[in-house]
């Protein structure tokens, strides 16, 4: 299942900046406003394998004015700042873990994988931390760091840049949203997904691995969002990340994985 999780929250970050880039340049509610979302993502079958999975995606979100947000997909936050560019807050997600079997019951293509067979689960956590934003223009840097209580029991910190802009594709003017992002995890997060202690590495065959503190990603996302008419939108993603550090050299990835994660993915959204 970690294949699905995966897709999502990287689905998350791309939605997240289109959509960005789209209220930025049109009227916005002032109350409450619903989004549903379904589609499809291709990407790794875990983080750190070299073979990818199709999954289905469901999404549903939740704004208020300008301040709370929440998505089944994403994270649950409130802006406690919002104004002269500044946003800042609290911000809640969930890590649903990874299953040694590969399970993922929205997978439509490709085989569900045996490779993490050995390591045994590794339980979901809520993750609760805060995020800090600034956009200048069309340039939006954030900076976010959460504590999981639970399952890998890790902090975990993601640091990203986004230019968003328009073009006219179709006959409709459409909004894109481009990036870096760097992801750093502690000595908990990457020991639960990239360690091998000596009992897993009897288990599985893989090498023992001890990982530590330090870099786990950098990467570059990419967004599309093409809204059709006042409800149903179109929204294209992309996602490239390289493991970096500890991640890289661990032995899942470097005995039955790749460094080279990508991703890809498209969304039809109905907003109300």
């Amino acid at each position: 299942m970690k294949s699905f999780i995966y897709s999502i929250l990287a689905l998350s970050i791309v939605a997240a900046t289109s959509t960005a880039a789209y209220a930025a340049d049109s009227n916005q509610s002032a109350g409450w406003d619903f989004s549903l979302a379904v589609g499809s993502v291709s990407a790794p079958a875990y983080l750190g394998a070299d073979t990818q999975q199709l999954s289905a995606v469901p999404s549903f979100n939740i704004n208020y004015a300008d301040r709370f947000f929440a998505s089944i997909s994403n994270a649950a936050g409130y802006n406690l700042i919002n104004a002269n560019g500044w946003r800042a807050g609290p911000i809640a997600k969930y890590d649903f873990g990874r299953l040694e079997n590969g399970d993922n019951p929205l997978l439509i293509g490709g085989d569900e994988t045996t490779e993490l067979m050995g390591l045994g689960d590794l339980d979901g956590a809520a993750e609760i931390g805060g995020f800090l934003e600034y956009t200048y223009q069309r340039v939006t840097g954030k900076i976010e760091a959460r504590q999981a209580m639970g399952g890998h029991d890790g902090m975990i910190a993601e640091v990203a840049l986004n230019y968003n802009g328009s073009i006219q594709l179709l006959g409709k003017k459409a909004y894109y949203g481009i990036g870096p992002e760097l992801i750093f995890g502690d000595e908990n997060y990457n020991s639960a997904y990239f360690g091998v202690t000596p009992s897993q590495a009897a288990s599985s065959g893989l090498s023992e691995y001890d990982a530590g503190t330090g870099l786990v990603s950098y990467g570059l996302d990419f967004s599309l969002f093409v809204p059709i008419d006042q409800h149903v939108s179109v929204i294209g993603f992309a996602k490239y990340a390289r493991l970096a550090a500890d991640a890289e050299k661990s032995s899942l990835v470097a005995e039955r994985g790749s460094p080279d994660q990508a991703l890809a993915g498209l969304l039809l959204s109905y907003s109300f």
